[in-house]
């Protein structure tokens, strides 16, 4: 087992909930090895119940956390300057992690999104706790996240500018109860109406000083009346966001659980009508098939337009350089200007959370 292997100390929390397939929807359950627990009692402790994770990652002598990068876990990882072994399985996770280990660098990662269908070795989550823990990597690793922790809790401290704005929110979308006269404006606004068209009407026989004077003060109150009541509309708007942002946010996730359920290739035909099953013959045949769309020189075949319109056309073939930087994989620069390409406001992502925040 990769955590007797590390020779480091930790305590394991293995659940009911972490022996099933979220998406095939197994009810197998995984057994310890025999004399696993016996043989890291020195140094381990399992926990096959509920634990209190928040309290964990708030001691002093935790120094890392191995998570499947959850956006719950990784903000209480973060909020207390805990560093995160990040092992990605589905939905948000993958985004989170990448936020971790690439952009905060707060992180180190045991497996890749891209490898998530290979099984992890031991020996992989040994070198990577070991990395962690006991290296001079793992010391700059624990300082930043020890630095962004520190950060963190002071924002939402008292002053802090998380709790500032926090506060701001809460002020506003409570303040409509105190206006005055919040509900149903609508017959003060026609009472105020009929009271300026009678002024307008004996400015008519001649100038009034009082008059005048009454009805500038008047539509200065009117023009109040109607701030409040757009006040009233958006507040009133803000509450009903809120009481629906849940319900999206669970749409979206459960969403993008279904998609990777769904999108999935499990067997296929090949050209000469040869059924693959294998998950390496499907992913080579189905890369061979695109990377031969743009390195074989293919002469058009004319379908429905006149040979003397399209002559012997032939598509552009890409050269060995060209193929080589379509085939590598998006650095973090490329991932940053996609990010930054599309509008801040748009839809949350399965995590809830906008691309202003990633931006």
């Amino acid at each position: 087992m990769g955590l007797e292997q590390s020779e480091q100390k930790f305590i394991w929390v293995f659940r009911d909930a972490d022996k099933g397939d979220i998406f095939a929807g197994e009810v197998k359950k995984e057994k310890l090895p025999e004399g696993f627990e016996e043989r890291v009692k020195e140094v381990g402790i399992v926990v096959t119940d509920w634990a209190p994770q928040v309290e964990i990652l708030g001691h002093s002598s935790t120094g890392g956390f191995m998570s499947h990068c959850g956006w719950n876990s990784c903000l209480e990882s973060i909020t207390m300057g805990v560093p995160i072994a990040a092992w990605p399985m589905h939905s948000d996770q993958p985004k989170n992690a990448f936020l971790v280990t690439d952009i905060l660098k707060v992180g180190l990662p045991v497996n890749t999104w891209e490898q998530r269908e290979k099984i992890v070795s031991s020996s992989t989550i040994a070198k990577v706790v070991k990395k962690l823990m006991a290296s001079k990597e793992g010391e700059e690793i624990r300082k930043r996240a020890e630095e962004l922790g520190a950060s963190t809790r002071k924002a939402v401290e008292e002053g802090g500018i998380s709790r500032m704005e926090l506060d701001s929110f809460i002020a506003h979308i409570t303040r409509w109860p105190q206006l005055p006269h919040p509900l149903n404006s609508f017959p003060r606004v026609k009472e105020r109406r009929e009271r300026d068209w009678g002024i307008q009407y004996s400015l008519e026989f001649g100038p009034n000083a009082f008059l005048s004077n009454l009805e500038t003060n008047r539509t200065a109150e009117f023009n109040h009346i109607l701030s409040l009541e757009e006040d009233l509309w958006d507040l009133r708007s803000s509450v009903s966001w809120l009481n629906n942002w849940d319900c999206n946010t669970h749409f979206f996730h459960l969403s993008t659980i279904n998609r990777c359920c769904n999108n999935r290739i499990y067997t296929m035909r090949d050209a000469p009508g040869v059924t693959i099953v294998d998950h390496g013959l499907l992913s080579n045949d189905i890369t061979d098939h695109f990377k031969s769309l743009f390195t074989t020189d293919h002469v058009s075949e004319n379908r429905s337009l006149s040979t003397a319109k399209l002559g012997n056309m032939h598509f552009p073939m890409f050269d060995s350089d060209c193929h080589v930087v379509l085939c590598a994989p998006p650095t973090n620069s490329e991932l940053w200007a996609v990010v930054k390409s599309f509008k801040p406001w748009k839809a949350p992502g399965p995590n809830g959370l906008h691309l202003a925040f990633f931006q």
